[in-house]
């Protein structure tokens, strides 16, 4: 699956604790796909809950969400609320991808997202942290391997920790966004 643009990114791969009352499971913050990190841990998709990412469909198995109706959305819901859309332990893997940065409150998020998982289950994670300000909502966060870690400790271990898309990239995007913005004429 390839990005839709060039910048630096934070990818997460975490598992679900096996028990509610067990420590935490699986995190993994990747490099590469998530078909790829995937392959690597031994894990696969089965059924799957894909958030936010509307324009994706991961595979056969997945369900598409999303906050509002578009051609690939099979169920609309808001990422803060899962659990009201779907019941607990429904899936086996869920992909919050390219989505956190928009949501108010990315921790209800990731606490939804393991509602919704089931025991032993992977959640994906596709973070910016390197990036220009992104118009395709309400751009409110960047993520940190720290902040990511923070953000999932109580619901997820942590596997592997890596860059998704390097420094080089993300200073091309970044300029490619500047040198646009400078032909954009202001006040017209």
């Amino acid at each position: 699956m390839a990005l839709s643009s060039s910048y630096q990114r934070i990818h997460s791969v975490l598992r679900r604790s096996v028990a509610p009352l067990a420590l935490p499971s699986q995190l993994l913050i990747k490099c590469d796909t998530p078909e790829a990190a995937m392959m690597r841990h031994g894990l696969s998709y089965g059924r799957t809950l894909n958030v936010g990412f509307k324009a994706v469909r991961l595979h056969s198995e997945c369900v598409n969400t999303d906050i509002a109706p578009g051609p690939n959305v099979d169920v609309v819901a808001d990422a803060h609320d899962l659990s009201l859309s779907f019941a607990p332990a429904t899936f086996d893997t869920v992909a919050l991808m390219a989505m956190l940065q928009y949501c108010r409150d990315p921790r209800r998020v990731v606490e939804q997202a393991a509602i919704v998982l089931k025991p032993g289950g992977t959640l994906l994670i596709d973070a910016p942290f390197v990036q220009p300000y992104c118009e395709d909502g309400k751009d409110l966060w960047r993520f940190t391997d720290d902040g990511l870690r923070e953000l999932c400790r109580n619901s997820f271990d942590i596997l592997d920790v890596s860059i998704a898309i390097g420094a080089g990239s993300a200073l091309a995007f970044a300029t490619q966004t500047a040198a646009s913005a400078r032909k954009t004429p202001s006040g017209s």
